[in-house]
């Protein structure tokens, strides 16, 4: 079920409390115009059995193909307050005349050290980017609110949910 419990298991979240979740997620999307994709809700999914959290967007009422993306993150716990990040893979969710062939596609991500140098390149520099790597610092935890601070010095503040916002009408 959905909720947060006492953890993810062993050397997985114990110390921070995380257990298989819903949670809000509140980000800045440039991705073109509403009209195009529609209104874009973002939430995260926590899997405790496979130790992910998976960054997710979904569009609806949009006319384009694409209905959403996930961005899937393994943690690893490196203390009782901090988790270190490894971005994995992005699944596009696609309209598509051929729904099993085309309609989720995968892309791999290389390595995170890669990730973080592309980002400062990319920035010229201006970009914050933690030598630790990508992953956060929880700073406050119950049942319905987390909050925690990246690596990076972003503050992110969630709150549960009970079911997964919907994607365009015609996904079912």
């Amino acid at each position: 079920g959905l909720g947060l419990g006492l953890g993810f298991g062993v050397g997985f979240g114990v110390g921070l409390g995380l257990g298989p979740s819903l949670l809000s997620q509140t980000l800045s999307l440039s991705l073109g115009s509403q009209g195009e994709r529609g209104e874009a809700t973002t939430f995260q999914i926590i899997d405790s059995a496979k130790r992910t959290f998976t960054n997710a967007v979904n569009f609806s009422g949009g006319m384009g193909k694409l209905r959403g993306f996930r961005v899937v993150v393994a943690g690893r716990t490196e203390n009782d307050s901090d988790m270190k990040l490894y971005f994995k893979r992005v699944k596009l969710l696609r309209k598509s005349r051929v729904p099993f062939l085309l309609g989720r596609i995968y892309i791999p991500l290389p390595p995170s050290w890669l990730l973080r140098v592309a980002g400062r390149i990319a920035s010229m520099g201006k970009a914050n980017v933690s030598r630790r790597g990508a992953g956060f610092t929880m700073l406050y935890l119950d049942d319905d609110l987390r909050m925690h601070k990246t690596f990076d010095g972003l503050y992110f503040v969630q709150k549960r949910l009970d079911e997964e916002p919907p994607m365009a009408e015609d996904e079912a």
